[in-house]
Parts: structure tokens; sequence; C-alpha cells
């Protein structure tokens, strides 16, 4: 939902790999993009008409409807991990993490608001062949 003035030109999704370690002083931090999308097609994204006020009951129904957005699935995404990527760990000279990372992009003069979902990824067990690697996040 777009409870800005300014209008959204479309949104960012992609999942990371960082890893950053630490040794004798040193450190280094690197992240790849495992997966991305670019969409401009989902619902609820036009701007507020400028000095559109918003009142208890307005706000009350805009929760309401976003409860109900929710519980409904809307603006969901499905991704695949790639096999590349590697299972996340926290050692004490190495961490290697996964997110979601969101990005609204919107018109000019205007911040382009990011957020960060933490996930985890991890080998499930094969099926059928014990050889085969299936990755998974949770």
């Amino acid at each position: 939902r777009n409870n800005s003035t300014g209008d959204v030109v479309h949104v960012s999704i992609q999942v990371t790999e960082n890893l950053h370690w630490s040794a004798q002083g040193r450190h280094r931090t690197r992240s790849k993009v495992l997966w991305r999308q670019e969409t401009a097609q989902l619902e609820g994204l036009s701007a507020l008409p400028k000095g559109g006020k918003r009142n208890e009951e307005s706000v009350r129904n805009e929760l309401e409807e976003l409860r109900d957005a929710i519980l409904q699935g809307n603006n969901s995404f499905r991704f695949s991990v790639p096999t590349s990527a590697n299972a996340s760990y926290q050692g004490g000279l190495l961490k290697l993490w996964h997110a979601v990372v969101i990005t609204v992009k919107t018109n000019r003069f205007v911040t382009n608001p990011s957020f960060t979902i933490p996930i985890q990824c991890f080998e499930a067990p094969a099926v059928d062949n014990a050889s085969e690697r299936i990755p998974s996040v949770t």
C-alpha cells in the first residue's frame, strides 16, 4: 500500500547472499545477488491525492484492508534459490547470511524506501538421489 503522495515507478525484489569474515584485525564483507525481479504491476501503489486527509476511521479501514490482503496472500511472490547458494552459517571467523531486499523505486526527489527481511538457507535432504542438493529457505 502506498500512503504517500509520491508515485511508485516499480518495486525491486532481490535475494542476496552476504559473507563477512574477520581474522587478525582484518575483515571483509561481500554480497552477491542470487535472484532478482523488478515489477511495476502491484496493486495499491498509486499515490494519495495531494492534500488528502486521513481520519481515525480511514486509518482503521486501511488497516483492516491490509489485514485482509495479508490473509489472502495478495502481493506475495515465490522465488527459487539457485543450487549454487551456500547454506547460512555463523562461526567465530565467518558469517554467511541471506536476505530478501525489497526496494520501492519512486519518482525523482523522493527517497526510495528499502527494507530487508533476513532468511536462512540450508540444504534439505534429497528425496530420490542422495547426491542431489536441494536448497531450501526458511
